[in-house]
């Protein structure tokens, strides 16, 4: 058992050794889940101690009440049964590697090299794959992959990633198709979160702030994402109706002042719940209900699709958005403000009411002259975005 110095009214956290999320050098307990996690109760004005044990003695003190909390967790209903799961403070990105010439396309069939006892393993097996050849770390993953033994390894691609640029000298190319995004919070013991009644939702109000740098998008999945999205919106984005709706909001609403756009936003944010005036009639508009088509078209890959006038005012919605001005977001700025042919990935986030992850992507919408008259902007499930997509490149 290794443990931090323990502190009287600290939270006790416990937690195994995981590189990169947890990692121990000497009697030092870092990674990047117990940066995040130092973030949150920092903000929090609160102290942890952490204690490092084998998994399942870890799950077990837990479940005792030993322990306070124990990450990094992903969703479990056996855990359920005693404790609660966070907001996520890490994200985990499985993906299938082989090597570069090697089609991917695993079945249960296949045989498939996993870490023993890892996630992926436990997943895959749960799935009914029968086929799974198992080792100790990820170097030796590396290895199987590349002698070909199998058809596929499945991994985290940071871990994978890092094995990789840490052991091997030659970096060798690698195949890689999207499983999964599995998100990793921390389980705190239900009789802890009852003693402290606030504790867990202002815990979860604070991870947005310290995951920002952790739970991204990686410079290919943005890439794969971008290709995806535009791919669709080319089939009907350029439809007249989106135009010129645009234009016929913008000759609206060129009298509008800074101060009576604030105004209609605070009328938005007092009428919204009950879908009355300026709501309902956003929703029951031609481009809403060619947005909300769209939508159920897409087949889950948008979760919504709202358009913008030159003021940030949204002029239609497949859904109910939460602001009617959009003029000082991202998705604003950075496609209109800029110009024509701009393509703008928002960052990743977590919706916990559907448990998924969610990024919004915007382009500008311009006029036959290439100017840009408004902006647009779709709610993209990243999962469903990634999933059958091959990449190959060299990891490092």
């Amino acid at each position: 058992m290794s443990s931090a110095r323990v502190n009287a009214g600290a939270i006790q956290l416990v937690t195994n050794l995981a590189p990169p999320y947890q990692i121990q050098q000497g009697d030092t307990i870092s990674g990047t889940s117990v940066a995040t996690l130092q973030c949150i109760f920092q903000h929090m004005e609160l102290t942890s101690d952490i204690t490092i044990l084998p998994w399942k003695r870890a799950l077990k003190h837990l479940e005792q009440g030993l322990s306070d909390g124990l990450f990094s967790a992903s969703y479990d209903p056996n855990i359920n049964r005693f404790a609660t799961l966070s907001a996520p403070i890490a994200i985990e990105k499985w993906y299938f590697f082989s090597a570069a010439d090697v089609s991917l396309s695993p079945t249960e069939n296949t045989p498939i090299g996993v870490i023993s006892g890892s996630n992926q393993d436990q997943w895959l097996s749960q799935l009914g794959y029968h086929k799974l050849q198992r080792v100790s770390s990820y170097p030796q993953l590396i290895k199987l992959a590349l002698s070909k033994r199998v058809h596929a390894v499945a991994a985290d691609a940071q871990a994978f990633t890092e094995s990789l640029v840490t052991h091997f000298d030659i970096q060798p190319e690698f195949t890689k198709a999207f499983i999964k995004y599995a998100p990793l919070g921390v389980y705190f013991n239900k009789g802890f979160v009852e003693q402290r009644q606030h504790f867990l939702t202002q815990f979860n109000e604070q991870t947005p702030a310290c995951t920002n740098d952790t739970i991204t998008l990686s410079n290919s999945e943005r890439q794969t994402l971008k290709t995806v999205v535009l791919e669709q919106l080319a089939n009907w984005i350029n439809t007249p109706l989106i135009a010129d709706t645009v234009k016929q909001q913008n000759a609206r609403n060129s009298y509008l002042s800074a101060s009576q756009i604030h105004a209609l936003e605070a009328q938005w944010q007092q009428q919204r719940p009950s879908l009355q005036s300026h709501a309902q009639l956003l929703q029951t508009n031609l481009l809403s209900e060619y947005f909300q088509q769209i939508k159920r078209q897409s087949g889950g890959l948008f979760n919504e699709i709202i358009a913008m006038d030159r003021n940030g005012l949204v002029i239609a919605m497949s859904d109910l958005t939460s602001d009617l001005w959009q003029g000082d977001e991202d998705k604003f700025t950075q496609t209109f403000d800029v110009g024509p042919d701009v393509v703008f990935v928002d960052q990743l986030k977590y919706d916990e009411s559907t448990h998924k992850f969610q990024v919004q992507i915007s382009v500008s919408v311009s006029d036959e002259e290439q100017t840009a008259i408004g902006a647009l902007t779709v709610g993209v499930d990243v999962e469903h975005a990634l999933s059958n997509r091959q990449i190959t490149a060299k990891l490092n």
